[in-house]
């Protein structure tokens, strides 16, 4: 089985290619590629080089592995003797530990002012002025719902087996528009419609599991309104956690059967428009 939005970044292609129906063209596409250019200037402008945040998430292991050690020294002994033993563990810990929250704080106050910035506010406009001509071109009623969709981007062989919540698959939320054409479900990106005959959704099943996602689309905050019940907590990555998430299962011409990852919290629109119920 393959995830409909896993991205092979060696092939440059969804390996749910083949259920897209529709594609963005001529204009439509020279616009949205030109977006894709400014929002990854912007990217490298708000965050940190990538060297910099690994160096303080090895900071932080460092410093928290060091830390470990000299709390359990100190459950045998006292301060004083642990100091004398090991005094070079407590400064290990505190120069690590201290170096990584610099780092963080560095890049969390970067980000906060490119994104005060008047730069992000012209790049919001554009997003939207793109995102209204796409959909329009692409044929997706204004009426359709968005919702995120658990993807993912890898760089592996073509043919290497999947595996979903591997411990190096980096999961994202990804905002589409869902809708029903007739007797299919459609979920639109900006560049393409992918379309599922309801014939072929196998099942929609609830994974009592957790899984961590980057990204939040939506305009309410994570833990306000309808999101507060879905207890979505954040691990030491900044990495939104939720349990439980859907897989629905659809199968292909040939019966191939590909997965597509829901949000607990999306379930209930899926729900509607496919007529499925949880099995």
């Amino acid at each position: 089985m393959k995830n409909v939005f896993g991205f092979n970044l060696r092939t440059g292609v969804y390996d749910g290619e083949k259920f897209i129906v529709r594609r963005a063209e001529g204009d439509v596409a020279a616009k949205q590629e030109k977006l894709a250019q400014e929002r990854l200037a912007f990217m490298r402008f708000s965050s940190l080089p990538k060297w910099v945040n690994v160096c303080g998430m090895i900071m932080l292991f460092l410093g928290l592995i060091f830390l470990c050690g000299v709390l359990e020294g100190l459950s045998e002994v006292s301060f004083k003797q642990a100091w004398e033993n090991a005094n070079w563990c407590f400064i290990v810990s505190g120069v690590c530990l201290v170096g990584a929250a610099a780092i963080f704080t560095a890049a969390a106050v970067k980000a906060r002012r490119a994104y005060a910035a008047p730069a992000y506010r012209s790049l919001s406009e554009l997003t939207q002025k793109v995102a209204k001509e796409s959909y329009a071109a692409l044929g997706v009623p204004e009426s359709a719902a968005e919702v995120d969709v658990i993807a993912y981007a890898y760089n592996a062989k073509e043919g290497k087996p999947y595996k979903e919540r591997g411990w190096n698959t980096e999961y994202e939320n990804t905002a589409v528009k869902a809708y029903r054409e007739n007797e299919t479900l459609c979920l639109a990106y900006l560049d393409c419609v992918l379309a599922f005959p309801l014939s072929r959704i196998s099942s929609i099943q609830c994974i009592g599991k957790r899984i961590a996602v980057t990204g939040w689309n939506k305009q309410e905050r994570v833990r306000k309104g309808r999101y507060g019940s879905c207890k979505i907590g954040k691990d030491s990555a900044g990495r939104f956690i939720i349990k439980p998430y859907y897989r629905m299962t659809v199968r292909d011409e040939q019966g191939e059967e590909y997965a597509i990852l829901l949000p607990c919290y999306e379930a209930e629109t899926i729900l509607s428009l496919t007529g499925g119920t949880v099995g």
